[in-house]
């Protein structure tokens, strides 16, 4: 078959989660199909675009011209989008660029699927395009509604409660209009089926581990050492570090006084820079993650927000090292997490 997987983010290196879903599924269907993937890229990521290219991926990119990525820019969208109907996840990353480069693409080649990651793009016109499927990483409208009911802050609050009502209307859309779409999990198939009325099939295709990379590790384990894994410039991420290291950390550290914990990931907010200290390491991006995973007497999974933590887990399974998801703050007290770890 010939499969067009349109992402809103070069998926390489595969060192976070959604890039590392699309990485797979990528290379994998590219050993015995015709795969052309779409996306945006940055200045510096032509390497990358290499690699995946040598994986058989046909790769074509359009580069980001995106003001957003700017924080002042990026503050100043996300208020004057309190005032439109579009939200501003979707307008975000919409670009005229790759509409046409979209439009082109289909125009040139006959694709069996495309295949859209995640309702992120939901703005974009794929009406010449004969099935898509979308592969949806997340609920999106519920994890916003969940960082709406989590925000201290009143304009936080307010806008991701517009973003909610907004992009749940935009994500039931792109859904009535998919020939089929896969999800990561039973429990989000549930709620599809309990709240969407649509006639399109849906298929859970569970994140997995490559268990040839994530190889049992002999390397001995610091009974003291915690780590969290994820980047971290992804605001469940980081509120889930803050959280930990703020308001649990302490209990542990009361019973054990040495422990440490270790935050591994690229793209440290200042909120988890400023973290820093004797006891907490945040190490920023790596070249690979599994020497301070397979160190680590626990794996730390907090997920207050998050939909869909199973494949962290996952990993750390294939290590010796336990791993610990306190229950969310919402539900539960600080004695109890500091108990769970």
């Amino acid at each position: 078959m010939r499969i067009l997987i349109i992402t809103p983010s070069l998926p390489y290196p595969p060192n976070w989660g959604f890039g590392i879903r699309v990485y797979q599924i990528a290379r994998l269907l590219a050993r015995t199909h015709d795969v052309a993937l779409l996306t945006y890229t940055a200045p510096g990521q032509e390497e990358h675009v290499a690699a995946l290219r040598a994986q058989g991926v046909d790769v074509h990119a359009v580069p980001s011209s995106n003001p957003h990525n700017r924080k002042q820019e990026r503050r100043r969208e996300q208020m004057l989008s309190l005032a439109s109907p579009v939200s501003y996840l979707t307008r975000s990353l919409y670009s005229r660029a790759m509409q046409q480069e979209i439009d082109r693409l289909l125009a040139e080649k006959q694709f069996d699927i495309v295949q859209m990651e995640s309702t992120h793009l939901a703005s974009f016109d794929l009406s010449k395009a004969g099935c898509v499927v979308v592969d949806e990483h997340n609920i999106e409208y519920e994890l916003l509604y969940r960082m709406y009911k989590s925000e201290r802050s009143p304009w936080r609050r307010l806008f991701n409660w517009a973003e909610y009502v907004k992009f749940r209307r935009e994500e039931r859309r792109c859904w009535d209009h998919a020939c089929a779409l896969v999800l990561t999990s039973d429990r989000e198939r549930e709620i599809i089926a309990a709240t969407w009325p649509g006639k399109a099939p849906v298929t859970v295709a569970p994140n997995g581990v490559d268990v040839e990379y994530f190889a049992p590790s002999a390397e001995p384990i610091d009974p003291n050492s915690l780590v969290y894994t994820g980047l971290m410039r992804y605001r469940p991420n980081i509120d889930a570090v803050v959280y930990f290291a703020t308001e649990i950390l302490p209990l542990i550290r009361q019973r054990r006084p040495d422990a440490t914990f270790t935050i591994v990931g690229a793209g440290p907010s200042i909120d988890v820079r400023e973290l820093a200290s004797d006891h907490v390491i945040v190490t920023g991006s790596v070249p690979d993650v599994r020497p301070y995973v397979a160190r680590a007497a626990v794996n730390v999974v907090p997920c207050a927000w998050a939909a869909a933590p199973a494949s962290r887990s996952w990993k750390v399974s294939r290590w010796r090292s336990r791993w610990c998801r306190p229950p969310s703050a919402a539900k539960a007290s600080t004695s109890t997490m500091a108990s769970t770890c």
